[in-house]
């Protein structure tokens, strides 16, 4: 089967509903991989085409006729990857990992007349980037998705059974990706894919797989609101990521009682400033918000003390003096930054505030109260397991007010969002076979 002509198909006359998702998602989605400014370049494509055909030819191919098969972005991810599956027990020495950043690399595999072709193609879309005004970096990003299809192709020609764990399924092409595999594979092939504990709306709401793994109720909550865009075989119900290690750091703490409130930061002003893509999501404008409001909520409750909690950005040393010049414009100098990782310190603090983040999805599976700023009607959902813990401008003094006072074992009870924890520490692990 040739990618070039197998992509053309779907994405100029997608049929079947899953190949309709997999175009909407390819050309609707949001990508990181260009900066907001690169959507006005015209020769965006030209650009690309060019680094990918520069791009440093491995002589080393990786050997993956193995069981199973992970892919994310980047090799620095692959002992947590391994480490995950590992836990939610998955062998190990089937596993094989897979840089997705580095599947262009491996070109020597296709047949010369199949990389001009590839090429040709993507001269035709380079070209077609110029007179185009909408979706710039999606159609770019077509040409790599072309290149990475043919190569994953070959790489794959002498595997059998395949388990394709995806943990890169916020990429625009992950959903044809997957359809492109399962023609080639068919049966032989079960992918995986693993959303982050963050709600499945902001990044996720198209997804095709074999298995979705998903971490909390709201997920089986969302499940229903996205049942015509999220199309699987089969849902399990496993912890997030680091679940695990949190379970052995919370294992003996106890819950802090004291008047803390931890703000979890998104950075969504160094986002901006660092030119990041806009996903229309508007964060910075909600965390502006949470920020006014909760130095409001300070100054009237001096008793309060407030802890943030800083994204990694953040606390890098080139932005070190801004971070602390964009937090004292709304406390001045009434609050403390966190030493530990927002992960590492759940227990420092009675009550976490932050928008959407999804460290906030992470201490409600750990089981410490927690709330969730949303100032869109799309989030969360009507009649969720989260709508009592969901802050807005009206209801913002009320409800921390009342949380910050409420013992913290009495939090998830009160608020009937067991379904997020089945005890303290074990999140609740079931299955719930469902068909596409």
């Amino acid at each position: 089967m040739n990618a070039v002509f197998w992509v053309a198909q779907k994405v100029f006359f997608p049929v079947s509903a899953e190949e309709k998702i997999a175009k909407r998602s390819l050309m609707d989605g949001v990508s990181y991989l260009y900066p907001e400014e690169d959507k006005s370049r015209r020769f965006l494509g030209f650009s690309e085409l060019i680094q990918l055909i520069r791009t440093k030819k491995q002589t080393f191919i990786p050997e993956v006729n193995s069981k199973g098969i992970v892919l994310d972005r980047a090799y620095r991810k692959e002992q947590i990857r391994l480490d995950y599956l590992g836990a939610l027990g998955h062998k190990r020495k089937d596993l094989v990992f897979i840089s997705k950043n580095d599947i262009r690399c491996y070109q020597s595999v296709l047949p010369f007349w199949e990389s001009v072709q590839i090429y040709l193609f993507g001269f035709f879309i380079a070209t077609k980037v110029v007179f185009i005004r909408d979706n710039r970096v999606n159609w770019t990003l077509l040409i790599r998705t072309i290149l990475e299809l043919s190569i994953l192709k070959r790489l794959l020609s002498e595997s059998e059974r395949i388990e394709w764990h995806d943990f890169v399924q916020y990429d625009i092409d992950s959903n044809l990706i997957y359809l492109f595999l399962k023609e080639i594979q068919g049966e032989n092939l079960t992918c995986f894919k693993y959303p982050s504990p963050g709600p499945l709306a902001l990044h996720n709401s198209c997804l095709l797989t074999d298995v979705l793994v998903l971490n909390h109720g709201y997920h089986l909550d969302e499940l229903k609101y996205f049942a015509e865009s999220i199309l699987c075989s089969e849902v399990v119900v496993r912890p997030p990521e680091g679940f695990f290690s949190y379970q052995a750091e919370y294992k003996d703490v106890e819950f802090c009682e004291d008047l803390l409130i931890g703000y979890y930061s998104h950075a969504a002003w160094l986002r901006k400033l660092e030119g990041h893509s806009d996903d229309g999501l508007d964060i910075l404008a909600a965390e502006e918000k949470v920020l006014k409001m909760l130095a409001n909520f300070i100054d009237e409750n001096p008793s309060i003390k407030l802890v943030l909690f800083l994204h990694p950005r953040e606390k890098a040393e080139k932005y070190m003096d801004k971070t602390n010049l964009y937090y004292q414009k709304y406390f001045g100098d009434n609050f403390e930054v966190a030493s530990v990782n927002s992960s590492k310190g759940f227990n420092l603090v009675k009550l976490g505030i932050g928008v959407y983040s999804t460290i906030l999805f992470e201490r409600l599976v750990c089981g410490f109260p927690t709330l969730i700023f949303s100032p869109a009607d799309t989030f969360p959902i009507k009649d969720s397991v989260l709508d009592e813990i969901i802050l807005n401008t009206e209801n913002f003094e009320r409800l921390t007010t009342k949380y910050i006072k409420m013992e913290s074992n009495k939090f998830f009870d009160q608020n009937g969002i067991v379904t997020m924890v089945d005890d303290r520490f074990r999140v609740r692990i079931n299955h719930n076979p469902r068909t596409a």
